[in-house]
């Protein structure tokens, strides 16, 4: 039982702590790191998912498409066609 209450303060300090710091800082203009956040959690929760295929790192359909889609965003900085590119080359491999 004693365990199960230090998970949930780690969680909750673990949530509270990135929330709270910002505003002990007078000045959020040294935080500009901030803005690459987003970024970096996409990526987190979509890479794993392109380049993993039964827990070992192999190609597959999905990081042919990822890849894909990652040229056409890159070259077009267009979201809908990004999006066609991913989703008719993974189409294309898995037809």
């Amino acid at each position: 039982m004693e365990e199960l209450v230090f998970i949930i303060l780690g969680m909750a300090a673990v949530t509270y702590v990135p929330r709270a710091l910002p505003m002990l800082y007078q000045r959020l203009e040294s935080l500009h790191f901030l803005k690459y956040l987003p970024v970096a959690i996409f990526s987190s929760l979509v890479f794993p998912d392109l380049l993993v295929v039964d827990s070992q790192i192999a190609i597959s359909g999905k990081t042919l498409a990822g890849l894909a889609a990652f040229m056409v965003a890159w070259r077009t900085r267009n979201l809908i066609a990004t999006m066609v590119a991913g989703v008719a080359m993974l189409y294309l491999v898995n037809a």
